[in-house]
């Protein structure tokens, strides 16, 4: 067998300083042995790569910003670790899988955490991760300090000031995350705005569908990518635009997946309505066929009528409980008024070949995706579709369910 290899490099400087390691803890446990293969390449995201590959998980102390080339085969993970870490001296303990590095008081260097994910189930992972909060119908306010992981809202207002370590999402609602709050995942608002302030940050995709998103100039979307695309200028401008033309690509490719996903529920939800409301179902799809443009107006009508009606509401506590049962039907008949859209759709292109409606609208969920994934005009054909939908509800009165009065 060819003997194992190992070669790590720091770009910014030009002799490899090892630093002064004191190991703690459950050392005597099997130290992995990993394979790393990488170049130009941040400090701090390199140890998390060696994490990955050992199955460790990492808090660290003090961000490690320079760049580094690892270049290692079949070597613990323990010693590859030593030779990462910047010159000084370090303590590095282990609890199983947990492993925390810290600079000792010798090294003068100050104490900043810089989390990953601990050992799930473990204290040490609930007080990093925080608890999911969920609030249906209601309005929630996470404090400056307060950490949750999953965040979700149905039916009311999100307001974050503190740090969600997963993903937020709030349907039929407001979200707002203000200066100094952190999203560690994506951010997504169904059928309601988002404001991003300045000095705000979400490190993954931030999504609006049926509202619109207000992003401050110096909120901080997408950090990790753009972290990376400046400190690899340093690595050359080759690596540099190499890099831009991934995290494009990338984008495009997790805007597709939530594009995909939001037609896949569509079709489903839009099944759910056929099936249960077949008559009521066909008599939007032929108000939308007749009346396209009149179908529209009375969407944006319909919408601005249903602001005002809320804020009307929320003025009194007695109109606030009714508003938000309000929100939350408006959503779901809006959304009902979407799938007879797009059933009208796929209707107008496949008529000729099938009758058959489910055809119909799993047809007009592909038009759907295939339209969201064009740049600007996607967007606004989504907020077009979601207007039809509510203005389709609007002209027949909820699909027969609000009954018309007649004078006596």
């Amino acid at each position: 067998m060819a003997a194992a290899g190992i070669c790590v490099a720091v770009a910014s400087a030009p002799l490899l300083a090892r630093a002064d390691v004191r190991l703690e803890g459950d050392w005597g446990s099997a130290d992995p042995s990993i394979t790393l293969d990488i170049s130009a390449t941040p400090r701090a995201r390199a140890i998390e790569l060696l994490a990955d590959a050992a199955g460790f998980s990492v808090v660290m102390s003090s961000p490690l910003p320079d760049l580094v080339d690892i270049h290692v085969k079949d070597q613990p993970a323990s010693k590859v670790l030593a030779l990462l870490l910047p010159h000084g001296t370090f303590v590095v303990r282990r609890s199983a899988n947990l492993v925390s590095i810290e600079p000792s008081d010798a090294s003068g260097a100050a104490v900043v955490p810089v989390t990953r994910a601990a050992v799930p189930g473990s204290p040490a992972r609930q007080a990093e991760r925080g608890e999911d909060r969920t609030v249906l119908g209601g309005k929630l306010t996470l404090e400056k300090g307060e950490v949750a992981h999953d965040v979700a809202v149905f039916g009311g207002n999100l307001d974050v000031y503190g740090t969600v370590t997963g993903d937020l999402a709030v349907l039929g609602g407001a979200a707002h995350v203000h200066d100094g709050a952190k999203v560690l995942g994506s951010a997504t608002v169904l059928g309601g705005h988002m404001r991003v302030d300045d000095g705000a940050e979400v490190d993954h995709d931030v999504s609006v569908v049926g509202g619109h998103l207000d992003r401050g100039a110096h909120a901080k979307v997408h950090e990790a990518n753009a972290d990376d695309d400046e400190k690899l200028e340093a690595s050359g401008q080759d690596a540099k635009a190499a890099h831009g033309v991934w995290a494009s690509v990338k984008r495009w490719g997790d805007d597709a997946l939530s594009s995909l996903s939001l037609s896949a529920l569509l079709f489903v939800f839009g099944a759910v309505v056929l099936a249960l409301a077949t008559d009521r179902s066909r008599a939007l799809q032929v108000e939308v066929a007749a009346r396209p443009m009149r179908t529209l107006a009375l969407g944006v009508v319909g919408a601005i009528a249903a602001i005002a009606l809320s804020i009307a509401l929320c003025v009194t506590l007695i109109g606030i409980p009714v508003a938000l049962v309000g929100v939350v039907v408006f959503i779901l008949a809006a959304y009902a008024g979407v799938c007879a859209v797009l059933t009208t759709a796929g209707e107008a292109l496949v008529r000729h070949r099938t009758t058959n409606a489910y055809v119909h609208l799993a047809v007009g969920c592909g038009l759907y995706f295939l339209v969201g994934l064009v740049p600007w005009f996607g967007a606004w054909a989504a907020v077009g579709v979601f207007l039809a939908g509510v203005g389709v509800m609007v002209a027949t009165r909820g699909a027969g369910l609000v009954p018309v009065r007649t004078a006596r």
